[in-house]
């Protein structure tokens, strides 16, 4: 954590039990927690915050709660990258042609549906047309 981090860390702490911010308190706190990083130190602080037995917060609380921050962090990443890969996963399969392959896997069955397209460009273009053609000619 930068030193501007620290500070932005104790202005949250200090908001709270009325303790006054200076240059030295933020290098006193910076030279102790400063190689956490700050997403997990603001938890931490938050966790010391709601643990009755702790009534003023020192730098050890903050030390003393970054496990549990940091692992309560990658659970929540974890959980999310879980549903974006879930979300990824849902859709369609991809038919296959008339030849038994993935239907954008077959040159001949591509160029039949371009050809068809272009064929319909004159007209209003129509994803319809082309599905019915498709279901009618290419999939297998």
């Amino acid at each position: 954590m930068k030193i501007q981090e620290t500070e932005i860390l104790l202005r949250e702490m200090f908001a709270i039990d009325g303790r006054m911010l200076d240059a030295e308190r933020i290098k006193a706190w910076h030279n102790v927690i400063g190689s956490m990083p700050l997403e997990i130190a603001q938890r931490a602080l938050r966790l010391a915050r709601q643990d009755e037995r702790i009534g003023y917060v020192e730098p050890k609380h903050i030390i003393g709660k970054a496990k549990e921050s940091a692992d309560a962090l990658d659970r929540e990443e974890r959980i999310k990258n879980a549903q974006q890969a879930k979300e990824f996963q849902q859709g369609f399969p991809q038919p296959t042609c008339i030849h038994g392959e993935l239907l954008l896997s077959c040159n001949p069955c591509c160029h039949r549906m371009h050809l068809e397209h272009e064929a319909h460009k004159a007209k209003e273009l129509n994803s319809e047309l082309c599905l019915k053609y498709a279901k009618e000619n290419i999939y297998g």
